[in-house]
């Protein structure tokens, strides 16, 4: 089928940067969440690190 849309792992990227920007905007809230969660993922890892380093 001519008519059949082929989705590549490029177009499929953008197509859920899409979607996920306009989650975004809508809520803010959730990413601001999503965020401090990760922030906190990261802070556990170089706290990690530091003692390792001391160590």
């Amino acid at each position: 089928n001519s008519n059949t849309l082929i989705i590549d792992e490029g177009n499929l990227i953008c197509l859920i940067n899409y979607i996920y920007s306009l989650f975004v905007v809508q809520n803010l809230k959730v990413v601001q969440l999503m965020e401090q969660f990760t922030c906190k993922i990261r802070s556990k890892n170089t706290t990690t690190e530091e003692n390792n380093k001391v160590e």
